[in-house]
């Protein structure tokens, strides 16, 4: 699936265990309730994975559990419109900012920058988060997420990459990027790398199957877009892509009847 980060550019397997881990850093996120934790921690894993309505799900318990947890309001935005979005626009905008941990501020500011349509202050502020924390994989995600120029995001999300080995979405990202390129050798080695280190998840295969659709190879694509539903049955982005295969694959095989 192709989703370069937006305004969350969040969490991968590693960043889920560091979620829980006791080498995190002090009060990453700043909510007093340990069941909002969870389901916190239960939505980064679902929105690593491309699992958005389950994400959007553990989000809003989370906000039940904790009205005021900042990094849960930041994410549910991805997934809400309407009068739930004009309150949490208005509540994160009213935000205490010194009452938040160094990156959920951060969240925050890049999140109302972001809003504001202005790429260049999203940039800054994450670029000032990680002239502190030089090695937050948080950080870094956003800063990628803020940048323009495919050569400076192909750069960006390696550096990510260098930080966090199996941050998986920078590995989807730049098979995006290479894509967009015509690098499509490394595309796929990308998407393999991507497949490697994210077993059992449906859009390292989704990733796979755009690629080769892309590429003609229409029965090699179909066998990563229905491994794809085999995992996830409501992956729909795998749904779309069968058709544009079965589509195109039926214009190949009539052009080459004519001839």
């Amino acid at each position: 699936m192709r989703k370069l980060l937006i305004v969350v550019a969040v969490a991968v397997a590693v960043l889920v265990a560091w979620h829980y881990s006791s080498a995190k850093p002090k009060r990453a996120w700043t909510t007093s309730s340990q069941a909002a934790l969870d389901e916190f921690g239960k939505a980064l894993e679902a929105k690593m994975k491309f699992y958005h309505m389950d994400a959007s799900e553990h989000l809003r318990r989370a906000l039940e559990l904790d009205p005021d947890f900042a990094a849960a309001k930041v994410m549910r935005m991805d997934y809400v419109r309407g009068a739930e979005a004009k309150r949490l626009l208005d509540e994160l905008a009213q935000t205490d900012l010194d009452h938040l941990s160094p990156r959920e501020a951060m969240m925050v500011s890049f999140f109302l920058a972001s809003r504001q349509g202005n790429p260049e202050a999203s940039r800054k502020v994450a670029e000032a988060f990680l002239e502190k924390h030089p090695k937050d994989p948080y950080g870094l995600s956003f800063l990628c997420s803020a940048l323009e120029d495919p050569l400076e995001q192909e750069t960006c999300y390696r550096k990510l990459i260098a930080v966090e080995p199996n941050f998986v979405l920078a590995q989807n990202n730049l098979g995006y990027l290479a894509m967009g390129q015509g690098e499509f050798r490394e595309a796929e080695e990308r998407f393999r790398t991507y497949q490697y280190i994210a077993p059992g998840q449906a859009n390292p295969h989704d990733s796979m199957g755009e690629l080769l659709v892309l590429l003609g190879r229409y029965d090699d694509a179909r066998r990563e877009l229905e491994a794809a539903l085999a995992l996830r049955p409501d992956f729909d982005a795998s749904h779309t892509s069968l058709v544009r295969a079965a589509l195109l694959q039926e214009h190949v095989e009539d052009a080459q009847a004519a001839v």
